[in-house]
């Protein structure tokens, strides 16, 4: 089958896909796709047929009356025909079943895939010629799409000197019993949300040239990388509320996390473990140890930041001993310090400047 590669200067054959790619300018990344090209043939539509008045008769020829047939009388799948599929659709249904690969890594990201099919129900008919709605089941073995993620997506069979981070063909004529979408895991959720529409358009039959540019343009700039922290909570304590003291943390990780998207140039996400002991967690970003003891900070100060190698043996980590917690204080100390490991420069959220022991304390992050 010949199908169509899109560069910026030069076309070139290759196998049907199509994809989104990094391409390196030297100062920064850029988004570029590589497609394939299929046409629509026009379907014919179902003439619509008429009816009599109520109450009309005709007369044969015979001079005996014809009862005619009244539209209280005329069957349901007459009066009612089957909604007409339009005929640009080349999936022939109006709605489409979506399922998600089994990577638990992103399934915090289903929103992102929500948000995009919602825009495509949205606009589909102005763009694309006909209008679709998806059925979204991450979990479908039959679906019409199939959404998959990967850590390392490559060169999505065009260019090898470009690295793809989203790949989907461009749906026009043929189509296979599930299309697939691959994008690569990692980037900022305003990159991943770009290269979802892209790509779901791709399979809507729009090309690099097409409307609406913001997404199709085969190069979109301010790709950035995600930053993970993986953190977990030691529990040298047996008096706290454990429950409470994650349910801390995680509202004032997830208040960081969308401020982050707003504020900073690389996303930031959180997850939360926690272990028993110290031992268990030389594998972590971010170690948070509460501790029963008062005096478990050298300098007699509530919380302190550690670096004992003696203890902790993993590189690049961050650690903080929390002596004798406030339960209720621990989303205000655990969004700090999470500032100084993954912050840029100066920039503090909101809650961090001039904050008081009473404001701490409160549910301050649904004051925002």
């Amino acid at each position: 089958m010949k199908t169509k590669t899109v560069f910026l200067i030069f076309v070139v054959l290759v196998t049907l896909s199509g994809c989104t790619s990094l391409t390196d300018t030297g100062e920064s990344n850029q988004l570029e796709s590589e497609d394939s090209d299929l046409e629509t043939p026009d379907k014919p539509t179902n003439d619509s047929s008429s009816t009599f008045d109520d109450g009309i008769e005709e007369t044969n020829n015979n001079g005996t009356e014809t009862p005619v047939t009244t539209s209280s009388e005329t069957n349901d799948s007459d009066s009612n025909p089957e909604p007409q599929v339009h005929p640009d659709n080349p999936y022939e249904k109006e709605s489409l079943t979506i399922a998600v690969d089994n990577n638990e890594v992103e399934r915090d990201k289903m929103y992102l895939i929500n948000e995009s099919l919602e825009y495509w129900e949205n606009n589909s008919e102005t763009y694309a010629g006909y209008p679709i709605e998806y059925n979204l089941q991450p979990d479908s073995e039959n679906p019409d799409v199939k959404i998959t993620w990967t850590d390392n997506l490559g060169s999505c069979g065009g260019s090898l000197d470009r690295i793809a981070i989203g790949c989907a063909p461009i749906v026009n004529e043929s189509v296979p019993d599930t299309v697939s979408i691959t994008v690569e895991t990692g980037y900022t959720d305003n990159t991943t949300r770009t290269v979802l529409k892209h790509e779901l358009g791709h399979t809507l039959g729009l090309d690099h040239d097409d409307e609406p540019q913001e997404i199709m343009s085969e190069t979109v700039t301010a790709i950035e990388r995600e930053t993970h922290v993986d953190t977990v909570v030691v529990w040298n304590t047996t008096d706290h509320d454990r429950e409470l003291i994650i349910d801390q943390l995680e509202s004032g990780f997830e208040y960081y996390e969308e401020w982050s998207v707003e504020n900073l140039e690389t996303n930031v996400s959180v997850s939360i473990s926690d272990v028993e002991s110290k031992s268990e967690s030389s594998d972590f970003d971010y170690r948070i140890i509460i501790e029963d003891d008062e005096n478990a900070c050298e300098d007699g100060s509530y919380t302190c930041r550690l670096y004992h190698p003696d203890i902790f043996e993993g590189e690049h980590s961050y650690t903080v001993i929390v002596a004798n917690p406030v339960e209720e204080q621990m989303a205000w100390i655990g969004m700090n310090h999470l500032n100084a490991i993954s912050g840029e420069g100066d920039l503090y959220p909101d809650p961090l400047i001039d904050a008081d022991a009473e404001y701490t304390i409160s549910e301050w992050w649904d004051d925002e």
